[in-house]
């Protein structure tokens, strides 16, 4: 019982020190706040690395444990010196982080395995916003190099602890690449708003790690069968709520458009994410498109696995994947990159995401035998998606040979939108019912034994 507490009581450290911090907003104390997290992990740290079987032992999370101590070394250039970003100090903190994520890489490297769609959706995306942002905003070729590389182990760190355990892991580094990406856009592009974000986002991964560190499992161990059936539930739940929390953004987003009224038959959705509108640079309209969009790729992003589901053979499960994945890569893209920005890759994000989408429904719609939605209504919600994409294509096609672009290519933009996310609410209700009654008929075998 004593050993509990002690080690439980490590954790007020932490708790003091994350108190220091929020009381007197001086970043000085990361260097209280992160030994205190290091000492609260490091028992269960040396548990893991101790343990008496292979399977129960946690290889290289010393290195992850040393990654979390490094990024001492990053703060004190840039929390604490405050670095400008055309100096040296700014390179030194860079490559600390580096550092870090390169301890992490090896760590995550022995016990994960890497999550292929995520890497490409990260690479597709962030690889289109460095091209056409970053590399002419950076003031020197050192930083471009620097913050190329940074962002490539960042990706590679983000992939890999989608399937690490537990699941604090891609929590904490999750939550540090976004709190990088807040500086991306606070430092690089000029939105200093968004750095306001970056202290509380970053406080919050480093105690995700520790907390990580501290309950680590083996890459040996999976989860059993009711793991499975209890991520189909949040993923049919995910997709409501995630759907209603990207609505809940867009409307924000057009309350907050300037230079007048938002118009839906005469403007298109990415008018919202533009950086420049009617005079303003960076609007907050930007802000809410972007959290809406983020959002929505999240919710897509985790609810595809789901469709293994209704798809039978293999192929036919990599051709659903391969479809989410173009569908993520392409909104991704346009996030990141605005129509203002780069019309010809804004326009690429477009085609890849309506082509991702549709090779979904096709996959998922064609000879699926699997029996969990009848024929008629797969075909049926395949022949709407097409039609209402065909009908897109040809307002388009219309609008580009000097007929008027609105209200056709805006009205069936939404069409196509909302189609897609019906489809997907017809799934996750299908899921919803098959769970059901799979507990409905595991209660009544019981009763029948009883």
């Amino acid at each position: 019982m004593w050993k509990k507490i002690g080690f439980y009581g490590l954790w007020l450290l932490p708790a003091v020190g994350l108190g220091l911090l929020l009381l007197t907003r001086q970043m000085q104390w990361l260097f209280f706040y992160t030994p205190a997290l290091l000492l609260a992990a490091l028992p269960g740290v040396i548990r893991r690395q101790r343990a008496g079987t292979a399977e129960r032992r946690v290889r290289w999370l010393w290195a992850a444990w040393l990654g979390l101590a490094v990024t001492l070394g990053g703060d004190y250039f840039l929390a604490i010196r405050g670095s400008a970003l055309n100096s040296v100090g700014y390179l030194y903190g860079i490559g600390g982080f580096a550092l870090a994520h390169l301890l992490w890489l090896a760590f995550f490297s022995r016990n994960s395995r890497i999550n292929l769609n995520v890497a490409v959706v990260l690479l597709l995306g962030f690889g289109s916003m460095y091209c056409l942002r970053l590399w002419s905003a950076l003031p020197s070729p050192a930083l471009r190099v620097a913050v190329g590389l940074y962002m490539l182990l960042s990706i590679a760190n983000v992939s890999l602890a989608c399937n690490a355990r537990p699941r604090a892991f891609i929590c904490g580094i999750g939550a540090l690449f976004f709190s990088d990406l807040m500086i991306v856009y606070g430092c690089i592009l000029g939105i200093s708003r968004l750095l306001e974000l970056v202290g509380p986002v970053y406080v919050a991964a480093l105690f995700s790690l520790a907390a990580a560190l501290a309950n680590a499992a083996p890459a040996a161990a999976r989860p059993g069968p009711h793991a499975g059936r209890a991520y189909l539930q949040r993923a049919a739940v995910t997709v409501y709520l995630g759907s209603a929390a990207v609505l809940i953004c867009l409307v924000r987003a057009m309350e907050k458009f300037p230079s007048g009224s938002y118009r839906l038959d005469r403007d298109m959705f990415s008018h919202l994410g533009r950086t420049r509108i009617g005079g303003f640079a960076y609007p907050l309209c930007q802000d809410w498109f972007w959290t809406g969009m983020v959002l929505g790729i999240a919710t897509i992003g985790y609810f595809a696995p789901a469709f293994n589901c209704f798809a039978v053979d293999r192929r036919r499960r990599r051709w659903i994947a391969c479809g989410f994945m173009l569908n993520t890569a392409g909104l991704l893209i346009i996030t990141l990159v605005p129509e203002d920005v780069s019309m010809w890759h804004h326009n690429v994000g477009c085609l890849l995401a309506g082509g991702g989408g549709l090779m979904a429904v096709l996959a998922a719609t064609i000879n699926n035998a699997a029996g969990r939605m009848g024929r008629a209504a797969r075909y049926g919600w395949c022949l709407i998606l097409v039609t209402a994409a065909a009908l897109f294509g040809f307002f388009f096609w219309r609008a580009e040979h000097g007929m008027p672009f609105a209200p056709g290519v805006p009205v069936m933009q939404k069409i196509v939108i909302v189609a897609f996310v019906l489809w997907l609410w017809a799934h996750a209700a299908i899921l919803l019912r098959d769970l059901g009654a799979f507990r409905a008929g595991n209660s009544s075998d019981r009763q029948s034994r009883k």
